[in-house]
């Protein structure tokens, strides 16, 4: 199942909500149905593509750990905890690559002094 980023304006009492929402489809792109049931109010939308996946590898003393993570929130959260754990010495060999396999360790701040 993979993550959609859909742009999307909603309906509310208050007027029309505008934003970016993550749905989350087995197709490759979502249906409007899908949408409706995930997005509150939803009106209509515009499909901007899957959320990126980024994989992380770091060591600690039980050995090396390889995470599949989705979008760049999950990276600088989960980043930011690995970071300080790596400061006290207890993680090293820390890296985060793309799908293209290319390295984008430093491409996030939880990641750079």
């Amino acid at each position: 199942m993979a993550t959609h980023l859909i742009a999307y304006t909603a309906k509310t009492a208050a007027g029309t909500e505008q934003g970016v929402a993550r749905v989350h489809s087995s197709r490759p792109r979502p249906s409007w149905k899908e949408c409706r049931e995930q997005i509150d109010n939803f009106f209509t939308g515009k499909y901007l593509g899957v959320e990126p996946q980024y994989t992380l590898t770091y060591t600690t003393a039980d050995g090396p750990t390889l995470r599949v993570i989705s979008g760049t929130r999950t990276v600088e959260s989960l980043g930011s905890a690995l970071a300080r754990i790596a400061d006290r010495g207890d993680a090293w060999d820390i890296e985060v690559t793309d799908e293209a396999g290319r390295d984008v360790t430093f491409d996030f701040a939880c990641f750079r002094d």
